[in-house]
């Protein structure tokens, strides 16, 4: 991660925040959002091959997620979407992977 990221103003930016290709730096950019004060019980998802047959998705909180991502070990590329926003994915479900 570069050094001298504003993470405190990004915390703050905005109610949903995406990061792509995250999995190998989530326990810092957590670790990173949580300290600038976001909330741990606040909706998380991976989204792993997005749009492709072996799409997969992880729900969880982001005080949950590295924990979540041991246990169910997602592939790359994925996506880390941050919150309130993670709730609407079932009503939305455009697309299922057969």
């Amino acid at each position: 991660m570069p050094a001298g990221f504003d993470w405190d103003g990004l915390a703050r930016g905005a109610e949903v925040l995406v990061f792509y290709m995250a999995l190998r730096q989530l326990d810092k950019v957590v670790a990173r959002l949580l300290a600038a004060g976001r909330r741990p019980d606040e909706p998380v998802a991976i989204v792993s091959r997005a749009s492709t047959p072996r799409q997969s998705v992880l729900e969880s909180t982001l005080g949950a997620i590295v924990a979540d991502v041991a246990v169910h070990p997602m592939e790359p590329p994925a996506m880390l979407v941050v919150g309130g926003v993670v709730a609407l994915r079932r009503q939305l479900s455009w697309w299922t992977p057969e």
